[in-house]
């Protein structure tokens, strides 16, 4: 599964977070807050 921690400072998370939902629906999507554990390292072919 695909985990996907999403940050932003100046926007509400709320439309952005349904919006990726919505077009991922296998990956776990939530709001990166501080404290949480770090990402992994992108994947690149």
């Amino acid at each position: 599964m695909m985990r996907i921690s999403f940050c932003c400072t100046a926007t509400k998370a709320q439309p952005w977070l349904e919006g990726l939902r919505a077009a991922l629906p296998d990956a776990q999507v939530d709001v990166w807050v501080e404290g949480s554990a770090p990402a992994a390292p992108p994947i690149t072919p």
